[in-house]
C-alpha cells in the first residue's frame, strides 16, 4: 500500500510555505495543525522524526506541543527522557547556519522558555530519573540522502548534579572515538550564539555537530562525509551517557505506543503552557 504522507514543510498551508516571514494569528496556527500531516498512522512504515536519524521532518500531529510563527515544538519518537523535545523551523532550512533571523530569534525564545521550565521544575511530571535542571541542545547536520535535510535542534534536560566540564568531555570524547583523535573540536564562550558558532568555525557549508552545554558554552566539530553512517547516534549517545542510561542510545529501544505518546504530549503541553509565548 502506498504511503500517503509528505515532509512537514510540504504539508503546510500555502500561506506558511510561501511566506514564512509573515506573522500568523491563532487561526493560522490551527490551520497548520490540521495540515501538519497527511498520512494514515496505521499505514506509517517510516518514522523519520526519531532523533536516531532524520532525512527530512515528518511529524505525527499528536506529538506537536506548540506552534509559533517561525517554528514549532514536537516530541520525538523514542525520546531519551520524557522531557526530550525538538525545535523545528516551519520554513525549510537545511541547517541552523542558513536559517533566517526571524527563525533564529524565535528558536531562541523557545530555548529560553524550555530552560526556565526545566530549571523551575524540581520533579518533572513524567521523569524516571532524578530532577533534571540542566539543558543540552544539539544539532547534527548531516546529509543522509538526496533529499535535503530539514534542520532541527534537540533539547535534552539532564540531572543538575552533572558537572559542566563532564558534559564537554563526554561530547568531545565521543567525537574522537567516532571520528578519530585528529578531529578538531572547537569550544566557544557562552556569549557566542549557536548560529555564530557555526559561522565562526567555518562550517556554514559543511556537515557538523553543534552542541550547547549547560553553562551556555558551545562545542562544534566537522563531520567528514565518509563517516556519515558512524555518526547517526552522535549527540544522542553522549546525552545517554550523561543521563546514566547508555542503553537508551538507540531510539528504537525507547519507542512508545501512540496512546503513551499522546499522554506524554498532553503532559508536556500542560506544563509548558505558562511559558508558551505562542498562546
Amino acid at each position: 500500500m502506498m504511503n500517503n504522507y509528505l515532509p512537514f514543510h510540504q504539508t503546510l498551508h500555502p500561506r506558511h510555505s510561501k511566506n514564512p516571514k509573515r506573522n500568523h494569528n491563532n487561526t493560522d496556527r490551527n490551520e497548520v495543525v490540521e495540515n501538519v500531516t497527511c498520512h494514515n498512522n496505521d499505514n506509517l512504515s517510516e518514522i523519520l522524526v526519531n532523533v536516531g536519524f532524520v532525512y527530512r521532518i515528518q511529524v505525527e500531529k499528536h506529538l506537536i506541543a506548540s506552534i509559533g510563527d517561525e517554528s514549532y515544538l514536537v516530541l520525538p519518537k523514542g525520546a531519551l527522557v520524557p522531557e526530550h523535545v525538538l525545535i523545528v523551523p516551519l520554513a525549510h532550512f537545511s541547517s541552523l547556519a542558513v536559517a533566517s533571523q526571524q527563525t533564529v530569534d524565535e528558536i531562541g525564545k523557545y530555548i529560553t522558555a524550555l530552560k526556565t521550565l526545566f530549571k523551575d521544575k524540581v520533579n518533572l511530571w513524567l521523569s524516571t530519573t532524578n530532577a533534571m535542571q540542566k539543558v543540552i541542545i544539539f544539532e547534527r547536520n548531516i546529509k543522509l540522502s538526496k533529499v535535503s535535510t530539514h534542520m532541527h535542534l534537540q533539547v535534552v534536560p539532564i540531572d543538575k548534579e552533572v558537572p559542566d566540564e563532564d558534559c564537554y568531555n563526554v561530547f568531545e570524547n565521543d567525537a574522537r572515538n567516532v571520528l578519530g583523535d585528529q578531529i578538531e573540536v572547537r569550544r566557544f564562550a557562552p556569549e557566542v550564539d549557536l548560529q555564530s558558532a557555526i559561522i565562526e568555525a567555518g562550517f556554514a557549508e559543511s556537515q557538523y555537530l553543534l552542541a550547547e552545554m549547560p553553562d551556555g558554552g558551545k562545542i562544534i566539530h566537522e563531520i567528514p562525509e565518509h563517516f556519515i553512517k558512524q555518526t547517526l547516534a552522535m549527540g544522542r549517545r553522549p546525552c545517554s551517557v550523561l543521563l546514566n542510561a547508555p542503553e537508551r542510545e538507540d531510539w528504537r529501544s525507547c519507542a512508545l505506543s501512540v496512546d503513551e505518546e499522546k499522554k506524554l504530549t498532553a503532559s508536556f503541553k500542560t506544563n509548558f503552557k505558562p511559558l508558551d509565548f505562542t498562546n
